[in-house]
């Protein structure tokens, strides 16, 4: 197995998950899906509830990656590696020392992996068959493990996405409260606008009669003073007046008087 490859960390204590997935290169549900896996890692708690990750468990991530994505491990098959001191060996930041055939054999095994033999000559085909399941169950192993995290994942994002429209609902709920409010404010109003509008009309139209009236009365005090007048001409001229027109001509001065004293009265 290839040693694990340095990793320089920053001068800190403690690092937050987005952090360690920077450093990593990989998503931060995958930190998470790790870290429940293999149960050695384990960071520290804030007072908020965040993961805190000390430079070891940076370390110990770092090296369950290049198990999972370099060297193709299966998870359980990493898991037998770091019991079985596997990762030890590289965290050292050196190589590993030369084993014997037997010795390599027996920490495959513990792994679950295809062992490398040191030969002088090129293995059969059947080994080279073996060494390709190898390497493909170790990819199926990271991708199905990639498929868990992003299914948690996907679960936090439903229930993150079902408060927040619980929330919008509410909001909701309560502007439509508030504008049914407003419109009714509106409605009152305006209905108080229609009425007001309706009496100045009333008012424009009595106004509009009381001229009529008056105009009226102005013209039959005009006649009646005419009358008046032409009656006193009549008297003070001594000329004899037919009877039947001085009748009527007293008769139309006091019916012009009569319609003067009616629309003064409406006034």
């Amino acid at each position: 197995m290839n040693a694990t490859p340095p990793l320089e960390l920053p001068d800190k204590v403690y690092f937050r998950i987005g952090e360690v997935a920077a450093l990593l290169g990989v998503k931060p549900h995958v930190v998470r899906f790790w870290q429940k896996q293999f149960k050695h890692v384990r960071p520290e708690r804030s007072r908020t509830g965040r993961f805190l990750y000390t430079k070891t468990s940076v370390r110990q991530l770092h090296e369950i990656k290049h198990l999972l994505y370099t060297e193709k491990f299966t998870i359980p098959g990493a898991r037998k590696a770091l019991h079985a001191g596997r990762g030890a060996d590289a965290r050292v930041g050196g190589g590993a020392a030369p084993r014997s055939p037997a010795a390599a054999s027996a920490r495959a095994d513990a792994a679950g992996t295809q062992p490398t033999l040191p030969s002088t000559r090129a293995q059969p085909k059947g080994a080279e068959r073996s060494a390709e399941r190898s390497a493909a169950a170790g990819a199926l192993g990271a991708l199905e493990a990639e498929r868990d995290a992003l299914a948690q994942e996907r679960d936090a994002l439903v229930a993150e996405r079902a408060t927040l429209v619980a929330a919008r609902d509410a909001a909701a709920s309560d502007a439509g409260e508030d504008s049914a409010a407003q419109i009714a404010g509106l409605k009152a109003q305006v209905d108080a606008l229609r009425a007001r509008a309706e009496e100045v009309e009333r008012l424009r139209v009595e106004v509009a009669e009381i001229e009529a009236l008056r105009s009226q009365a102005a013209e039959a005090e005009a006649l009646r003073a005419a009358l008046a007048e032409a009656r006193a001409e009549a008297e003070s001229a001594a000329v004899d007046v037919d009877p039947s027109l001085r009748s009527a001509l007293e008769a139309r001065v006091a019916t012009a008087e009569r319609e003067s004293r009616q629309l003064r009265s409406q006034l």
